[in-house]
């Protein structure tokens, strides 16, 4: 191993670039948002650099966050497209911000932080893996070319993390990763309410109007027509009912007029969610999470609610078994069978202690599980490995 005084001087930060190119702000939004608050300053020095459509909002969000604007770059999105000046752009940056490591996130962002940083010697590509590695939302000709390039980095870069068991074993199975390579390294948060249960309040269940809540966004892969598809089922079980769906995305309109056609649409509220909300605000109204997702790494937003202590409903896939243990500390269901997801809403309306005891299990598993003291130590740990020499 090298000496790490010849790479990393002493008392000098080691200098991280994190790449984030997706166009939606989401979960990996949060986790950069995260990584920055609790290692910005802590013997790490960290630069991050995007390029999405939605500039604005994005820059607001991390601001919002507590980033530092001067410590943001952004490429305009144009250059993305045509690939080439965009690399180039991503080339100067890491050049002239003598950086020891780039953290991409996101498929597109590992082939195209690699190809930038493979002329520059002594910089090393850390990937981190959050969600399906080829999405079947990216169009086929980008899936192609991104395995082709990937194909030829994949030894190149240093190590790559993986939220989840699933995802690594996917990285593994698909080829795009060498198991030496790859590390699972579950996502933290910081859990929302204090950490004492006897705080809990449940307005819905105390009230006799249970409500049942999701916060996404509105994309076809989080699965929202499953959780309206099964309001109608709990409606007639349970009368006093209230469903409510919190977000925004591309298929807001659709979800609507879905409302409307099963007619449900005075039982399900839609709610905007300003991206500088305080989540807590939104958790605190529901007393049941609902969660039906068709495909995730390691869910933000579960972990978020059930640090809340809100009993969680969540779709029995990938990842999301990483976060409950079905039955203890939330359920997990088929979500794309409308009566299975609605018997579950139902059996936490009519068994309101037993609920309130699951959530409280929820609360107490992030705490020890996923709590971002824990994500952010190893990653701290990481840097250091790798800036010192350290690899696999």
């Amino acid at each position: 191993m090298s000496n790490p005084a010849d790479l990393v001087p002493a008392g000098r930060p080691v200098r991280v670039a994190l790449v984030c190119t997706m166009n939606q702000l989401g979960g990996t939004s949060t986790h950069v948002r995260h990584i920055y608050s609790h290692l910005q300053g802590r013997g790490v020095r960290l630069t991050l650099i995007f390029c999405s459509l939605q500039e604005k909002a994005l820059r607001d969000y991390m601001i919002a966050g507590g980033c530092d604007p001067r410590d943001m770059i952004f490429i305009p999105n144009i250059t993305k497209k045509f690939f080439i000046p965009f690399i180039m752009e991503l080339e100067k940056i890491f050049v002239g911000g003598q950086f020891d490591i780039v953290h991409a996130f996101d498929v597109q962002s590992h082939v195209l932080a690699g190809l930038a940083a493979y002329r520059i010697k002594g910089l090393k590509v850390l990937c981190h893996c959050e969600g399906q590695f080829l999405a079947t939302t990216v169009s086929w000709p980008k899936r192609l070319l991104y395995r082709v390039i990937n194909f030829f980095l994949k030894d190149y870069f240093i190590r790559s993390l993986a939220v989840s068991r699933g995802l690594a074993d996917e990285l593994i199975r698909g080829g795009f990763r060498p198991a030496r390579k790859v590390e699972v390294l579950h996502l933290g948060i910081t859990p929302l309410d204090g950490g004492d249960p006897a705080s809990l309040t449940y307005p819905g269940f105390s009230s006799g109007a249970p409500v049942v809540g999701t916060l996404s966004r509105l994309s076809v892969e989080k699965g929202i027509d499953r959780f309206i598809r099964a309001a109608p089922l709990v409606i007639g079980e349970v009368p006093a009912v209230r469903f409510v769906i919190c977000g925004y995305g591309p298929d807001a309109l659709r979800l609507r007029a879905l409302a409307k056609e099963l007619g449900v649409e005075d039982r399900v509220e839609f709610r905007s969610l300003p991206f500088t909300a305080d989540i807590r605000d939104v958790f605190k109204t529901y007393d049941i999470y609902a969660f039906p997702s068709l495909r995730e790494g390691l869910p933000i937003t579960l972990l978020e609610a059930m640090s809340m202590g809100r009993p969680s409903i969540a779709s029995d896939i990938e990842g999301v078994r990483e976060v409950i243990d079905n039955g203890v500390d939330g359920v997990l269901v088929d979500t794309a069978d409308p009566q299975a997801f609605a018997q579950a809403i139902i059996k936490l309306c009519r068994n309101i202690p037993g609920a309130v005891d699951m959530g409280r299990r929820g609360l107490q598993k992030v705490h020890t599980a996923f709590h971002v003291e824990r994500e952010m130590a190893r990653l701290r740990e990481i840097y250091g490995e790798i800036a010192c020499g350290g690899g696999v």
